[in-house]
This record gives C-alpha cells, structure tokens and sequence, in this order.
C-alpha cells in the first residue's frame, strides 16, 4: 500500500459501519418463574436462556420485593410465591 492510499479519505469510505449499541437497562428478559421440589421443601427457580436457576435476591430490582423467602413446606405457598414473583418481573409462571 502506498502513502497515498494510506491517506486518501476515499480509503476510509469501505470501513464497516459500527453497529447500534443497545441502551442499558433496556435488555428484554425472557425467563419463566417456577417451583419444584427439592430436599429441603418447595423452591422457586428461574427457566431462561442460561438453564433452571435457584431464585435468589439477585432478582430484587429495587421495589418492594413480593416474597420474603423461597423455600417453602407447601405446594400451594411455592405455587403463590411463584406466581406473585412472575408479576413483579411481568414474565410468565409455569409449572415444571
């Protein structure tokens, strides 16, 4: 490549165009709440992309949190915490 090349402003005209950034916090979630049993009671666990995950208090986004724990003894109080927890992340519920 010669030095004229190396600085014609036409050369720099094929560049690929950046693509868009997304703004943050705006990311769309596309998870599911459930509950199953486990060895210690009824747990909620989260369905997405990344597999079945515990629910845990990383899912608190700075409301007042609708549950206050996420072990329960009872099919129906994991089945209530579940579906409450769905409408404070407005995803879906879902029984496994």
């Amino acid at each position: 490549m010669s030095s004229h090349e190396l600085f014609n402003p036409k050369s720099f005209a094929s560049r690929p165009v950046k693509p868009k950034r997304r703004k943050p916090g705006k990311r769309e979630v596309d998870s599911t709440i459930t509950y199953r049993k486990d060895a210690d009671g009824w747990r909620l666990y989260t369905v997405g992309a990344c597999g079945v995950l515990p629910a845990g208090s990383r899912l608190l986004k700075g409301q007042p949190y609708p549950i206050d724990r996420f072990v329960f003894n009872t099919e129906e109080e994991a089945m209530e915490s579940a579906q409450a927890l769905a409408k404070y992340h407005k995803t879906k519920f879902k029984k496994l």
